[in-house]
């Protein structure tokens, strides 16, 4: 069984890493997922969380990654992501701004949820007036 297989992480703009590892955790669309050498063959969709890896000398990695697809075969690991940055390159401000813009947003689950309700109402039969 093999002890190491190649992570690769792209975005869009560039190339974020590409490094030699023991281990892979990532965010998933329904949760997590745990990723060692020799994996079964998978595509999964990524979720919004921490990736973290361990490189085969021990050192232990941490990336924000947001949305995207990972290909996950026996000895490498490649994750095409929408954003994907280091904790050290995360500009704060630029972050807690993005944070209050989509919280002073409507949710766009709500607004459905309110055009389903209205036009509900609106093809109601008249017996049920």
């Amino acid at each position: 069984m093999a002890d190491a297989m190649e992570l690769v992480v792209v975005t869009p703009e560039r190339q974020i890493l590409k490094e030699t590892v023991s281990e892979v955790t990532m965010p998933g669309a329904d949760g997590y997922l745990g990723i060692l050498p020799a994996h079964a063959p998978l595509i999964t969709e990524l979720g919004i969380g921490e990736m973290t890896y361990k490189t085969t000398s021990g050192e232990a990695g941490l990336l924000a990654v947001i949305h995207g697809f990972a290909e996950v075969l026996p000895d490498r690991v490649s994750v095409l992501a929408e954003t994907a940055e280091f904790a050290a390159d995360i500009d704060l401000a630029r972050a807690q701004q993005a944070l209050r813009r989509k919280s002073a947003s409507p949710r766009p689950q709500k607004i459905l949820i309110g055009i389903a309700r209205l036009w509900l109402c609106s093809v109601r039969s008249p017996v049920s007036r």
